[in-house]
């Protein structure tokens, strides 16, 4: 896969973090911003976050979508990008980065998979990264497609493949 858009949901202060890296690193880095509050758009514009309007537009143009947010949200947000899949021709890869039960990962997993959604499991180790040191937290990933991730370790993101 080459990676060109990437779509932080949400970008709170990890979210941004890792989007401003991303931005920074070379990416166009996007976020359905519809219904949040103003500190989250504050946030994004400030990490150089373009706001696309709503879920649906995270299936124009968008490569991945890193899932970070409230764990009790992850599934609902997944369920909710099944449901918008079939209106679509394209499919980003889903990456979820939540601290989420592994029988929750399964199912989000095997309901992403049946819309012809790659799901990508994973999760996150560390405070979100800070001007101007920039450390990254750790981000473990695994299944089919993790690898492909690697190549985001060039903006100073710390991707590991399990």
């Amino acid at each position: 896969m080459n990676i060109k858009t990437i779509a932080i949901q949400s970008p709170g202060d990890m979210g941004h973090g890792i989007g401003r890296l991303l931005f920074e690193g070379g990416y166009k880095v996007v976020s359905a911003l519809e219904g949040r509050s103003d500190r989250t758009r504050m946030l994004s514009r400030e990490a150089g976050i373009e706001d696309i309007g709503n879920i649906g537009n995270l299936f124009e143009g968008v490569d991945i979508i890193l899932s970070i947010m409230r764990p009790d949200k992850a599934l609902e947000f997944v369920q909710t990008l099944v449901k918008n899949s079939v209106q679509y021709s394209s499919k980003p890869t889903i990456v979820d980065l939540n601290a989420i039960a592994p029988t929750t990962g399964k199912v989000a997993a095997k309901e992403a998979n049946s819309a012809g959604l790659r799901f990508i499991d994973g999760g996150i180790i560390g405070g979100p990264p800070k001007a101007p040191q920039n450390q990254s937290p750790r981000l473990y990933v695994s299944g089919p497609g993790a690898d492909e991730l690697m190549t985001l370790n060039s903006t100073g993101l710390d991707f590991r493949n399990l």
